[in-house]
């Protein structure tokens, strides 16, 4: 009989009802409510404490670049070039240097693995009629750091200035930047003329080099009314009257009242220093084409014997062989240059009021138009880099990685009340019982 008893109870016992179990929880709510946030505060605390001491942080920013402020004929992988100066050492050391660390205190950084914890990565470009943005996050993460280096402040304002520092790199490397500068007005007791003229001849070179860089998109800029075209202009009218000035040069139609040789013994010495360099070039020349013509891969059949490394160093070869050739083409001019101007000049030749009035109204005409270039080109590359390049750059945020995820903390949280409720209902049925 008390077997059969026993199995009565615990038969009622298990065959609890969740009616009976809300009778239960309503009845005992007070302790439930009491239970539960002493629970769920203890549990929640516990965890946030966990996750804080084995947890690491991190400091994210953002940069979002435009390819539409890119040439098309240059190829734009933003996110090889984030990737790379991110871990940069010349970019964080300049970003430490401006934020004011020692040289010892960058030392010591950057042996702590400074540059080990950054990193960039692109997440879903997007494209729109003005072209394709992608969007980096850049990330200074503390995983190999120790936490108590520098103050939270101090790494959030340090991958700030880093990511500056990138933006700023990105921009030099993709804006126009004019290459010659302005000449100093000439003082004629320390040139003479030839050596005016060939200080001018090379400044005229180095804008026509700067011109053939340019693609059309820069070419055919203009805003208010200037075009990068119409001052590039200015220059070969400087060319043409400095060409003018030559030929009266080397014709000798100056004033002779005394003979003088320095422009002769000028003449003399380039014409023989371009013509050993165009005698130095054609050997590298003809050496290249034996080298080229011994490495020549059989490219008509494919056998499986010519591989892309082959081939890639072939056509290097080749590049550098084209190169050889288009610098001995400048440099035989030259040396033919002087040749005639040596030639044709007597050295019976004496300071002209005339002659330096001309040479300076093209050092004058030249600075100025090199003064238009600059404004239009760092106009282009305001429009173009600095506003477009740039398009948005976020607020550092700190970020905390751990195993213990917020959802972890979540689902702790609700076992944590399953088990309370369970604790309230097992009471509140014992106390029924007694």
């Amino acid at each position: 009989m008390e077997g059969q008893n026993v199995k009565t109870v615990q038969s009622e016992a298990s065959e609890i009802t969740f009616a009976e179990i809300y009778r239960l929880l309503k009845k005992g709510a007070v302790l439930l409510t009491i239970c539960l946030i002493i629970g769920v505060i203890l549990t929640t605390s516990i965890l946030l404490v966990i996750r804080e001491f084995i947890g690491t942080i991190s400091y994210e920013t953002e940069i979002t670049f435009s390819s539409a402020s890119i040439s098309e004929n240059e190829e734009y992988n933003p996110s090889t070039n984030v990737s790379t100066l991110i871990k940069s050492s010349t970019i964080v050391s300049r970003a430490l240097t401006n934020l004011g660390y020692s040289e010892e205190d960058q030392k010591n950084l950057m042996n702590k693995g400074l540059i080990e914890n950054l990193s960039a990565y692109t997440t879903e470009s997007k494209s729109d009629n003005s072209g394709v943005t992608y969007p980096f996050v850049v990330t200074l993460s503390l995983k190999k750091l120790d936490n108590k280096t520098l103050s939270k402040a101090q790494f959030a304002a340090l991958i700030e200035e880093i990511t500056k520092q990138v933006v700023l790199e990105l921009q030099s490397q993709y804006k126009k930047e004019i290459g010659f500068d302005k000449i100093e007005a000439f003082d004629y007791t320390k040139y003479n003329y030839l050596q005016a003229y060939d200080k001018l001849s090379d400044a005229i070179a180095s804008v026509d080099a700067f011109s053939t860089s340019m693609d059309n998109n820069e070419l055919n800029y203009s805003k208010n009314g200037v075009s990068v075209k119409s001052t590039l202009a200015k220059f070969s009218v400087i060319s043409s009257e400095l060409n003018v000035l030559k030929s009266r040069l080397i014709n000798n139609a100056l004033t002779n009242a005394s003979a003088s040789s320095s422009e002769l013994v000028y003449a003399t010495n380039q014409e023989s220093y371009y013509t050993q360099k165009a005698t130095y070039l054609a050997n590298r020349i003809s050496d290249y084409a034996d080298l080229l013509k011994d490495t020549k891969p059989d490219i008509t059949v494919m056998t499986g014997t010519v591989t892309i490394e082959a081939l890639k160093s072939y056509y290097e070869l080749v590049d550098e062989y084209n190169a050889l050739q288009d610098e001995y083409a400048i440099i035989a001019a030259k040396a033919k240059e002087w040749e005639s101007i040596k030639t044709a000049y007597s050295g019976a030749t004496t300071a002209s009021t005339e002659v330096q009035s001309q040479f300076n109204d093209i050092v004058t005409a030249y600075n100025d138009a090199q003064t238009a270039l600059k404004e239009i080109i760092d106009t282009y590359n305001e429009d173009n880099y600095a506003s477009s390049l740039v398009g948005e750059t976020k607020t550092v945020k700190t970020i905390k990685n751990s195993a213990i995820s917020p959802l972890i903390i979540v689902l702790v949280d609700v076992v944590a009340i399953a088990v309370i409720m369970v604790v309230v209902v097992i009471v509140e049925k014992g106390k029924e019982k007694k």
